[in-house]
């Protein structure tokens, strides 16, 4: 048997190479080349990711505030809530506190102002040099100070506007002055009478109506009662209408009651002979 004769030319640069690469695969455990793997796939993807990060943040630079900011007002319980509340209300009062001390200062500052002004434009007394020569002795008289009370409107008394009564005082005054002219005083009577026409004739003047006058009196008094009679005539005309209209509803009512019963009455009596039913 021949053996295999030794090849002792040299190999080439690629084939020492490749060889070298096996030889490494095959010495190198299976966790490293896991790692390898992992190193190039991220370095793969780093330059996607960064682009896309700095596009996201110039995105983000043109985007205002409030986007970005997350609302926390969620997250918060019932009591903090409350309390956000109360802050609000009790930064409005002092608000409205300073507010109110300013106007006051203002006010006063305005005052102040408007007092000194008015002193200023008061005239001051002038001084004379000459002094008043002494008078002459005089008795002392006394001075009474004058005080203008305004007049007070006194309570307008209600003047009686019924006829009725009216006359019969015109009547009770007349009796009476006939009494005294029975009895002899002339006088006294002349003296009444001057006075009522005085009375009247300042009334009239004030432009206040004086109803002197018998005649006139007992034909307003006739009026109203013959407008009290013809009101009376219209009202009750107007309640004989009113109970006829009744009496005539009243009646239409029974009339139309009793026609639904007959109807009714019919109608069973047809069923009753439909159903062969003797009808008495």
């Amino acid at each position: 048997m021949g053996k295999k004769k030794f090849n002792s030319t040299l190999a080439s640069p690629e084939v020492v190479a490749q060889s070298e690469n096996t030889e490494d695969v095959i010495t190198k455990s299976p966790k490293k080349l896991s790692k390898r793997k992992i190193n190039v796939r991220a370095r793969k993807l780093y330059e996607p990711f960064m682009t896309f990060l700095k596009s996201y943040q110039a995105f983000a630079e043109t985007l205002p505030r409030r986007f970005l900011e997350f609302d926390d007002s969620k997250k918060l319980d019932y009591q903090e809530r409350l309390k956000k509340k109360g802050l609000k209300s009790r930064l409005t009062k002092k608000q409205r506190l300073e507010e109110r001390a300013k106007l006051k200062k203002e006010k006063q500052k305005l005052k102040k102002k408007s007092s000194k002004s008015g002193n200023l434009n008061k005239p001051k007394p002038v001084e004379d040099d000459v002094k008043p020569q002494p008078k002459a002795a005089e008795p002392p008289t006394m001075i009474f100070s004058k005080l203008e009370v305004p007049q007070e409107e006194g309570f307008k008394k209600k003047v009686n506007k019924d006829p009725k009564r009216m006359l019969q005082k015109i009547e009770k005054s007349q009796k009476k002055l006939k009494e005294l002219e029975a009895k002899g005083k002339t006088d006294t009577v002349m003296r009444i009478k001057e006075k009522m026409a005085w009375d009247s004739a300042i009334k009239k003047a004030e432009g206040v109506k004086v109803k002197d006058d018998v005649e006139l009196l007992k034909k307003t008094i006739r009026k109203k009662t013959e407008l009290k009679k013809h009101s009376k005539k219209k009202w009750d005309k107007r309640l004989e209408a009113t109970e006829h209209r009744k009496k005539d509803s009243q009646a239409k009512r029974n009339e139309n009651i009793s026609k639904k019963l007959k109807e009714k009455k019919q109608k069973k009596i047809k069923k009753s002979i439909k159903k062969g039913r003797v009808v008495l």
